[in-house]
């Protein structure tokens, strides 16, 4: 006798949800949502790779973040999440182009480049600060990016 249990179906044969051997991923895979977020994002240019791997980093921080605050990401949370990975991703490419092409560029086009870095950012930071973050769930972003405020220097010039 076989201690497997039987799959349940319906009368079309399909599995009933929430029934153990089921098809689909166990509760808390994120699989779907990166396939869904690499929709939204597209791809990056050939050397950006690590751009894609930066916002993929975000995106765990913040919906970690999210779930440890609200217990679930809703579609809301989801799309303010998704809209500050595409900003980020914006912002680091404008960077990224502003670097190893600024000096090909005009003055108009450079400007216009650092002002899109500035636009993306400040939208990325718009979108997470509407996903209702306490202060002390930021400690993962600023290990991303770094402090909020400057170190403080050691003054040499006491000696």
């Amino acid at each position: 006798m076989s201690t497997k249990t039987a799959t349940k179906r319906d009368e079309n044969g399909r599995f009933i949800k929430g029934t153990a051997g089921g098809p689909g991923a166990p509760k808390g895979n994120r699989f779907n949502l990166k396939v869904g977020l690499r929709c939204a994002l597209g791809d990056l240019p050939e050397g950006a790779e690590y751009i894609g791997e930066f916002v993929g980093q975000l995106r765990s921080v913040l919906e970690d973040a999210v779930m440890a605050k609200k217990k679930k990401v809703d579609v809301k949370d989801s799309l303010l999440i998704v809209t500050a990975c595409r900003n980020e991703q914006v912002a680091m490419l404008a960077q990224r182009w502003l670097k190893s092409e600024g000096e090909n560029m005009e003055d108009n086009t450079r400007l216009a480049y650092a002002r899109e870095v500035a636009l993306a950012s400040e939208r990325r930071d718009k979108a997470v600060d509407k996903l209702g973050l306490d202060a002390n769930q930021r400690s993962e972003l600023e290990d991303m990016y770094g402090p909020l405020v400057a170190p403080e220097q050691d003054d040499q010039n006491d000696e």
